[in-house]
Formats: structure tokens, sequence, C-alpha cells
């Protein structure tokens, strides 16, 4: 469980990250089949540096914060991206990291 979440939240994210999954399934799609553009440019910008920080995402994508924490939600509920903590510093990475 996530610091700071509740088992009733828990069940929501994983419930959230089974429906995604089960859709993209029953729609055929794998990779960034199916993603909106700016999902897919943060998809292949993590994918090409294996690991980014928010504010590096931000910066060389020209995205807002807000367009960043929802666009990563969708990647993480699909699973093609995570987060991962190094050295005190988070950063996004690919789901398979």
């Amino acid at each position: 469980m996530l610091h700071g979440s509740t088992p009733a939240a828990e069940d929501m994210r994983c419930s959230r990250t089974q429906m995604a999954k089960k859709h993209r399934r029953a729609a055929g799609q794998t990779g960034t089949e199916g993603l909106l553009e700016i999902q897919k440019q943060i998809y292949n910008y993590v994918k090409e540096n294996e690991k980014a920080t928010r504010r590096q995402i931000m910066a060389d994508l020209n995205i807002s914060e807000l367009e960043l924490d929802k666009q990563a939600a969708i990647l993480r509920h699909c699973e093609l991206a995570k987060g991962c903590k190094e050295g005190g510093q988070v950063y996004l990475v690919p789901f398979d990291y």
C-alpha cells in the first residue's frame, strides 16, 4: 500500500488499472496503440531516456504539471510507465524498468 493511502483507495487504484488493461486487451491494443499523441510523446520520451524526472519531462515536452499528472496516471493505469525512486529522486520509468 502506498504511504498515506487507505485500503479503499488502493482497491480503487487496482480496479482502474485492471479496467484499463482489460479495455486495451479487448481492443487488441499493445504498446502505444490507442494512446493520445501527448501520451505517446511522454511514453516515448521515458522509454528513450530509460527514466526521467517530472521536471525533465515538463521542460523537454513543454507541458504543464497538471497535464503531466493526468497523462502519467493513464500511462500507469495501462501499465506502460511507473514511478521509481532512486537516490532520493523520483523518476517516471517504463513499466518493465
